[in-house]
């Protein structure tokens, strides 16, 4: 029961928009004001240590509500950024986050976590979605984030007005807006009855497995469609129903099963001098020493390896990052080339982002996904023996 906001592991993040109901005054002495207060309380609540230099950090900045709510992004210096990305649903929309990425709320002197100041009605349905809004148009791709958010309230409106008997409409799960206007769903409504029975479904080359085989919706110039009729129909082409097999099941990698389909290769370090390739696996710990060869060794990932990267890699949406990628705000001198290839099957997606700051704290949620993402393999390969038996690097980069 969502309207599910797919960010596509946080693909929104501002644009031009002006937004109305929040944030009137974040560039403003009261913005700032409302920005050190929430700063503090996060500070407070989780005891970082402002004494030994830690701090609090705003990631994102949503504003002051009319309720008096003060609600950003936030995080600390001094915490980790575990790989787990969790999922919650607020207000009907979904919001991927990283465990030490949260949105809070800061409401009559007690610090809450979105989900929960909505849950009390700090925050109203409105508000949660100029948050979406705003957090789509801080996206590298704001019109078409935005776009999705309000095409879901279009669907929401079509299907209550199709059917008023069934309630207040939800999304339980949304699979795009395509090129000629279509946009599909899964719904639900509160006076539906939920089906025990699972179905599978053959659609083109595709098994859908769910409860209700017509709760997949194609909303296409005023009609609705089952996603099978819709395709049969020539309303969904092939490439937007792999489009939405992908998303169904959350993963680029369900479409090639096994994880004995997948590789990667990874570029990493002190302007990249650091690589390795599971395909082949060559390990090189640089390549800019004199002797390059005697800083290179093969290295084949164990079985629980291969598995427990493909297993954290299925969670991601690597095709909704730009070929070359500028993930952190600030930069260090000297600073980290990431050069990140994924492999499935016959298809290959390269991420480039050419200087990254040692601090490793992403711009925003999806660039926290990528670093994290890269950062989980070469902390995986430098722990091997392997890297390990090799020569300590023979200089220091200025």
């Amino acid at each position: 029961m969502k309207k599910s906001l797919v960010f596509l592991l946080s693909l929104c993040f501002c644009t031009s928009i002006a937004f109305s109901a929040c944030g009137s005054n974040a560039n403003s002495a009261s913005g700032e004001n409302d920005k050190q207060t929430i700063i503090r309380a996060y500070e407070e609540h989780y005891e970082v240590d402002t004494e030994k230099g830690d701090y609090a950090v705003i990631i994102e900045y949503y504003g002051k509500f009319d309720s008096g709510a003060i609600v950003a992004l936030m995080s600390a210096n001094c915490f980790d950024y575990p790989s787990v990305i969790g999922q919650e649903t607020i207000a009907g929309y979904d919001f991927y986050r990283q465990d030490s990425y949260h949105i809070f709320v800061f409401y009559e002197n007690q610090l809450y976590k979105l989900s929960e100041a909505y849950a009390q009605g700090f925050l109203t349905e409105e508000d949660v979605f100029e948050i979406v809004k705003i957090r789509c148009a801080n996206s590298y791709n704001p019109e078409k984030a935005l776009a999705w958010a309000l095409k879901q309230r279009t669907i929401l409106a079509a299907f209550e007005e199709q059917d008023p008997n069934a309630g207040k409409a939800s999304i339980r799960n949304f699979y795009g807006l395509f090129e000629n206007g279509a946009i599909v769903a899964m719904l639900d409504a509160e006076n539906y009855g939920h089906m025990t029975v699972i179905e599978t479904e053959r659609i083109g080359e595709y098994d859908f497995t769910y409860s209700d085989s017509n709760r997949i919706l194609v909303l296409y110039q005023n009609t609705f469609y089952p996603l099978k009729q819709a395709y049969e129909n020539g309303l969904i082409s092939d490439y937007d129903l792999q489009s939405i097999y992908l998303t169904h099941y959350g993963t680029l990698l369900t479409l090639y099963g096994k994880y004995s389909k997948f590789s990667f290769a990874l570029t990493w370090n002190t302007y990249g001098c650091s690589s390795y390739d599971s395909l082949t696996g060559v390990l090189v710990k640089t390549k800019d020493a004199p002797n390059p060869e005697e800083f290179t060794t093969t290295y084949h990932l164990t079985e629980e390896q291969k598995r427990s990267v493909f297993d954290y890699f299925r969670t991601i949406n690597f095709d909704a990052f730009p070929d070359v990628y500028e993930p952190c705000e600030s930069i260090s001198t000297p600073c980290i080339t990431l050069v990140l290839t994924i492999r499935y099957g016959e298809k290959v997606k390269t991420i480039t982002a050419n200087c990254v700051d040692y601090d490793f704290i992403g711009k925003d949620e999806s660039a926290t996904t990528f670093l994290n993402a890269c950062k989980y393999l070469f902390t995986m390969l430098q722990s091997t023996d392997a890297w390990q038996a090799l020569p300590d690097y023979p200089y220091l980069y200025d």
